[in-house]
């Protein structure tokens, strides 16, 4: 999310970590989809970024997208 997003430029984790008051490890999380966002944080995050919140959750709504179509689809538990 945070590595799409056009505000950060050429920002190191580190970098925006520290203007979201955060630790480079939730950037990280955030980044390789492992941590959760919610809306609230979104606006947050642009606000520290200097980035438009809607942009920001469009790259949100395209990357989970993404990874929705990459996942194998599962199936139904046997009854049993």
């Amino acid at each position: 999310m945070l590595s799409g997003c056009p505000a950060t430029g050429n920002l190191t984790q580190t970098e925006a970590a520290e203007r979201l008051g955060r630790k480079q490890t939730v950037v990280s999380e955030i980044e390789r989809g492992l941590r959760r966002v919610d809306v609230l944080e979104i606006v947050l995050i642009s606000r520290a970024l200097d980035a438009d919140p809607f942009q920001l959750f469009a790259e949100v709504t395209r990357s989970a997208e993404a990874r929705l179509k990459a996942q194998k689809p599962r199936r139904p538990a046997k009854a049993g």
